[in-house]
């Protein structure tokens, strides 16, 4: 993909399906999400998950009913199959999900580390043109205090966004740029 995406001119790379069972989520001794995060990171990629929330007469459950089994979906929601009703959210599945990511970059975005564990999110670019602007967001909860930092920009801030996240701002001095994002 990466190779593909070189040709024509370094467009944005979008992985439009991944995932796993969401069990594995709730395993603390599996790290399948975070790895696989981590390597969209690492080569900044973006990417959606396989599925939002799969219906249980999906077609893809059609053998599970051919051989007699009542189907197990997928996704962000847990649903029972047996009264087709929606049980809620999987937790642990949408807190192995829940991670900051940069909507708008100045220049060329060249690097994206989260630290879950210590809620700690760090992006790095280069070849910004002066007053080029960066938005980050980066999930919170109430009464988290965020905390941030840039080096090459100007007027980083956080702002509530949707669903009580935060919205980072800035605007590039030109050159080069880091934004850190974190808590109290």
């Amino acid at each position: 993909m990466r190779n593909e995406a070189a040709r024509f001119g370094g467009v944005p790379v979008l992985t439009g399906e991944w995932g796993s069972g969401p069990e594995r989520a709730a395993d603390p001794d599996d790290g399948y999400f975070d790895l696989h995060q981590a390597l969209q990171d690492r080569f900044r990629f973006g990417a959606t998950l396989w599925t939002w929330r799969e219906a249980c007469g999906d077609p893809h459950k059609a053998g599970d009913v051919r051989n007699g089994r009542v189907p197990s979906v997928w996704g962000v929601f847990d649903v029972d199959c047996v009264a087709n009703e929606v049980r809620g959210l999987r937790e642990p599945l949408v807190e192995a999900l829940r991670r900051p990511v940069v909507r708008g970059a100045p220049g060329r975005l060249t690097e994206v580390v989260w630290d879950r564990a210590a809620r700690r999110f760090t992006a790095r670019g280069e070849g910004a043109e002066r007053g080029e602007g960066l938005v980050v967001f980066y999930p919170s909860r109430p009464g988290d205090r965020v905390r941030t930092s840039g080096e090459g920009l100007s007027g980083v801030h956080a702002r509530r966004g949707p669903g009580g996240g935060r919205l980072v701002a800035g605007h590039a001095h030109g050159g080069a740029w880091e934004v850190v994002v974190g808590l109290r």
